[in-house]
């Protein structure tokens, strides 16, 4: 079950960060580089400070995903190489952290599993003539993406916020969908910085939260 009851103080602090990195969208775009790291910098400090059974594997794929937000502020396409190559490592130790909650495999999944790599497929196919030189590491990262979104699925319902860390893999993939439509070109329109950052931020608040919660005993 989802409850925001739990930890106010820090969802009220996530609340401000995401605040700031939409007012730095467009007014004091100066501020930035601050405010875009505190966005996995609070997430990974949260998770250290309140995970009752931490993982290294998720420790790292956050310290990943700072890494790839600090890569891309950078206007280069060497740069933006390394933060696809970051969020990629990522989406692999997401994975990692997902399987250990795997249910005993369920054949009314496939078609859910299959609908995934069909919708990952045809995103590629839209992109791929834009990608020129791109065109296989991207076909990579959105066959990463699709199977974080699938194993996250395939964990047990009764973990705490099932729900939530799915909708958090899906905000995830939309957020990078669209990336790409923008980097691309397919796509011009000038709120999707906002699209882009919103779906991103609601996405990693949930993943990092649903694993927070997964081992914390209720509150009477």
């Amino acid at each position: 079950m989802m409850s925001l009851k739990r930890f106010p103080y820090f969802t009220i602090f996530y609340l401000l960060i995401v605040a700031a990195n939409i007012l730095v969208l467009y007014q004091f775009t100066e501020y930035r580089s601050v405010a875009k790291p505190m966005i996995i910098a609070s997430l990974l400090g949260f998770y250290i400070t309140n995970a009752q059974k931490q993982s290294n594997s998720f420790t790292m794929a956050l310290i990943f995903a700072l890494l790839g937000d600090i890569f891309l502020m950078i206007e280069s396409e060497s740069f933006f190489m390394l933060g696809l190559g970051s969020f990629l490592l990522m989406q692999i130790l997401y994975i990692v952290e997902f399987l250990k909650d795997k249910t005993i495999f369920s054949t009314h999944k496939v078609l859910t599993y299959a609908g995934l790599y069909v919708l990952g497929s045809l995103f590629l196919y839209i992109l791929w003539p834009h990608l020129g030189g791109l065109q296989w590491p991207v076909a990579f990262y959105v066959l990463a993406i699709c199977s974080m979104v699938a194993t996250a699925i395939s964990r047990q319902r009764n973990v705490r916020w099932y729900r939530a860390v799915i909708v958090g893999v899906f905000l995830f993939f939309i957020s990078d969908a669209w990336i790409a439509l923008t980097k691309f070109g397919i796509i011009t329109d000038y709120m999707s910085d906002i699209v882009i950052m919103t779906t991103y931020m609601a996405a990693q608040y949930l993943i990092v939260r649903g694993i927070v919660e997964r081992d914390l005993v209720d509150i009477a």
